[in-house]
């Protein structure tokens, strides 16, 4: 599943990361947990979320879930659309 998060991201819901974002360029998935990398182009907010720790919850329907275990909250990013 973790093959389906090869896309563009944009913001939706729950604790904001920086919008757009895209895999192996802002996050990386390791088994389930998400790591996200510090970006100085990113608003100073989203690189102070991105310090949380992160669940890959799944991707389905063109949306990508992830938990945030610090907020106990459910973040959702929807794929881009070109």
């Amino acid at each position: 599943m973790p093959n389906r998060t090869k896309e563009t991201w944009l913001y939706e819901s729950g604790t904001y990361l920086g919008d757009p974002i895209a895999n192996n360029q802002d996050f990386e998935i390791t088994g389930s947990t998400v790591i996200f990398k510090q970006n100085p182009q990113k608003p100073a907010d989203a690189n102070l979320n991105r310090k949380n720790s992160f669940y890959f919850s799944g991707c389905y329907f063109g949306r990508l879930f992830l938990y945030d275990k610090t907020n106990e909250e459910l973040v959702v990013y929807s794929r881009k659309r070109i």
